[in-house]
């Protein structure tokens, strides 16, 4: 879904949990997007993406004009690919400006277009163009990691689809598995198994969320084969089990 909103004066909007992930490019004007206390301003040419889950307000203190979007997130986008904004822990703004933004403004615009055409269902090209959005935030914030060239690279690898053999992520980096491990855990605070289990399961929140598909499928998606083993770890890390969580998120939202 994908809408476009004028505020032509101050104005504070609250907005409860939602189920999806969220993003705003502002268009004109300025404003700011509160998340679970925390303040990000907007100006022209920002897009910001915000986690599902969280209360979240806008407020503005005159002009401002934007696209707004709510989207799943696909197995082929993992949230480990995201890098929160400073204070606001759930929420990834950058910025846009010349070709880019133009990039920008008119995938939305198009989408947004395709959205009213087709209000009463999903407009798959309209999806593909905001998933086409997503992507350049994504690379955006590649492009800008804080992280050692070779982790950088090891992150990509170990965020792709299928299994992921280590020893291979640490050979393509040109280091030692030993001096790979080491300098992983320096740079993000967690081995690299450890960081790839947790962004599978953060896009298992997702699917949880954001679908109806069972639990096998889900573990299917994410390249897990045995669903036993999925809940297993997905409760290792949460303290909840799959379904105890799609449950409560559920009711959270009703």
């Amino acid at each position: 879904m994908v809408g476009l909103t004028l505020h032509p004066a101050e104005f504070r909007f609250a907005q409860q949990f939602t189920d999806r992930w969220g993003g705003l490019f502002t268009l004109e004007g300025e404003g700011a997007i509160e998340l679970d206390g925390a303040s990000l301003p907007l100006e022209p040419g920002d897009l910001v993406l915000y986690e599902p889950g969280h209360r979240h307000e806008f407020y503005s203190p005159g002009l401002w004009r934007y696209y707004w979007f709510h989207f799943p997130l696909r197995p082929h986008i993992s949230p480990g690919r995201f890098r929160h904004s400073g204070s606001v822990p759930s929420a990834m703004k950058v910025h846009f400006d010349g070709g880019e933004q133009s990039k920008v403004r008119e995938a939305l615009e198009e989408a947004h277009e395709l959205s009213l055409i087709s209000a009463d269902r999903v407009n798959p090209l309209a999806m593909l163009l905001v998933e086409s959005t997503v992507q350049r935030v994504c690379d955006r914030l590649e492009r800008t990691s804080p992280y050692d060239p070779r982790i950088a690279k090891a992150r990509k690898m170990l965020l792709s689809e299928g299994a992921v053999d280590m020893d291979s992520v640490a050979a393509s980096c040109g280091m030692s598995h030993t001096a790979f491990y080491n300098l992983f855990r320096l740079e993000t605070g967690c081995s690299p198994r450890r960081f790839r289990e947790k962004a599978l399961m953060e896009q298992a929140k997702s699917l949880l969320i954001c679908t109806d598909l069972s639990l096998r499928r889900i573990a299917m998606q994410l390249g897990i084969s045995d669903p036993f083993y999925f809940s297993a770890r997905f409760k290792a890390l949460t303290g909840e089990s799959p379904s105890a969580f799609r449950n409560r998120r559920g009711e959270k939202n009703v």
